[in-house]
């Protein structure tokens, strides 16, 4: 059964929550036993408080917050001190935080012997990296348009341990080709993780890896005149990957431990997908060959968002009459995304950037996932 206090005072970035806001949520043990009410305060690096009261929901919801500022949060519950890890407000992404108290029955034990108050158990970490893989998943998406190539990695990171992983200080790095530009990270699925992209460093994810599996997307280009040289390193063991471009898109891609071209089809939609075999230290190394884009795509990333619904969903696309027929919280949520999804649409008409196209790569999942739910 997985533990919230795990993911206690891990900050995370949400593209579904304003730029500037940070929410923190406060409960006690589990996540349906919210806590109202409960006074939350927030001190920035350079020493200024802000205090907020938890709604029904146990959120407390702080605005306007400066792009570049830091902050801490933390709350007084039960007599238990929870602190959360820095906090980082960008331009790109709101922020949410989890604070974890114990449960209701063992508030009663909070205190020592001598009436004193006893701190916080420090939750179980595993310092052992052997655990972290990339799984079967994991797929590199390739887009060409105009001059560029549009790349998406979708990462299948998994940790087989029992614990979160810790990567350190230095964070956990999947490195990002030389001259990769606009690069861009997203986490396919509900909250983001702590995970940012460094130049000259690439994707880093700071903070605890999860037990299980969790799906990045990190986009980026690289400029294209006829030809390309994609040279990388993985940064983690990769034993089984796909390389996904769409059909008769004019390129050619050749590289050790790449096999040829197999055509598939879902609803239509076809794609060309080539077998990955495991990827050594020396990481990955393909020539990338084709002629200029007829720009049939609207946009960059549209192959993405395809090949991510698609391949979860078996082919199945639902459309927004689905979600207007559904009632309750969870209809609400996909009528929400898809909102959201139809507003980065229009965006996109004017911004073709890989941001924009992992953006709406992981909106896409993130319907698919509730429609999932919501037919389950």
């Amino acid at each position: 059964m997985f533990d919230p206090a795990q993911m206690s005072g891990i900050p995370r970035a949400d593209p579904q929550v304003p730029a500037g806001e940070l929410t923190v949520r406060v409960i006690r043990g589990q996540m349906t036993h919210n806590v109202a009410a409960q006074l939350v305060e927030l001190v920035s690096s350079q020493g200024e408080s802000k205090q907020e009261k938890t709604e029904a929901d146990g959120r407390a919801r702080f605005a306007a917050l400066p792009t570049g500022s830091r902050w801490t949060a933390r709350t007084e519950l039960d007599g238990q001190t929870l602190v959360s890890q820095p906090i980082d407000i960008s331009a790109q992404a709101g922020v949410r935080l989890l604070l974890v108290g114990k449960a209701s029955g063992a508030a009663g034990m909070a205190g020592t012997a001598t009436g004193g108050a006893r701190p916080p158990a420090a939750p179980v970490r595993s310092g052992d990296r052997s655990k972290l893989r990339l799984g079967e998943s994991t797929r590199l998406i390739v887009e060409f348009e105009d001059d560029w190539l549009s790349f998406f990695w979708v990462y299948d990171l998994r940790n087989d341990g029992a614990e979160p992983y810790e990567p350190g200080a230095d964070g956990l790095i999947l490195p990002l080709p030389a001259g990769a530009k606009s690069a861009s990270v997203q986490r396919m699925g509900a909250e983001a993780p702590p995970a940012k992209v460094i130049e000259g460093r690439g994707t880093v994810w700071e903070g605890p890896v999860p037990p299980g599996g969790t799906q990045l997307i990190v986009g980026f280009a690289l400029p294209f005149d006829a030809e390309a040289r994609f040279r990388t390193e993985v940064g983690l063991p990769l034993a089984e990957w796909q390389l996904i471009t769409r059909d008769n898109s004019g390129l050619s891609i050749e590289g050790d431990g790449v096999g040829p071209p197999e055509r598939r089809t879902r609803d239509g939609q076809a794609f060309s997908v080539r077998l990955g075999r495991s990827v050594g230290p020396a990481g990955i190394d393909l020539v990338i060959r084709g002629k200029h884009h007829d720009k049939r795509a609207r946009w960059a990333g549209l192959l993405v968002a395809g090949v991510l619904f698609l391949w979860a969903a078996g082919g199945a696309v639902v459309g927004r009459e689905s979600a207007q027929a559904s009632k309750g919280t969870l209809e609400q949520d996909i009528e929400a995304a898809y909102d959201a999804l139809v507003a980065l649409e229009s965006r996109a008409r004017k911004d073709r950037s890989t941001k924009v196209a992992v953006e709406r790569a992981a909106l896409v999942e993130k319907l698919e996932t509730l429609y999932r739910q919501s037919e389950g």
